[in-house]
């Protein structure tokens, strides 16, 4: 059997922060009938020197369009994704990602469903067709 404090310290060892190994305690904890909560004091231990991974920030870039380009490009592609031509609420998909060197421009963007974007995230068009369907309108 092994205590509270070595199993925290077993998963600060493989690499648990403090937020994931509360959410841990708290599970386990709770299918032996205790509260988390009673153990946060040995967590606190163990986590003492622990500090929050910084976050990344995000990079904003100042819009080099207009909203009535950004209607009126919806408007040229039916109100349908770029990428899997259904008909969903549309997010800003830069073809060339910003990240990569691409502007903010209309003709840089065209429109996507969220999980389009999300699952082409900063890759450009042609990288994205290779490992996805494409169904261009």
């Amino acid at each position: 059997m092994v205590t509270v404090r070595e199993w925290l310290e077993r998963l600060r060892g493989e690499g648990f922060g403090l937020y994931e190994a509360m959410g841990e305690l708290d599970i386990a904890a709770g299918k032996d009938g205790y509260n988390g909560g009673q153990f946060y004091h040995i967590l606190g231990e163990v986590y003492a020197d622990w500090e929050e991974p910084p976050k990344r920030k995000r990079r904003y870039v100042k819009s080099e369009h207009t909203k009535k380009e950004w209607e009126a490009l919806k408007e040229r592609y039916s109100h349908r994704c770029f990428y899997c031509g259904r008909r969903r609420i549309l997010t800003k998909d830069h073809v060339i990602p910003i990240t990569r060197g691409g502007d903010d421009k209309i003709d840089n963007i065209v429109p996507s469903c969220w999980p389009c974007n999300h699952k082409k995230r900063a890759m450009p068009v042609e990288e994205f067709k290779n490992g996805a369907m494409l169904k261009l309108i």
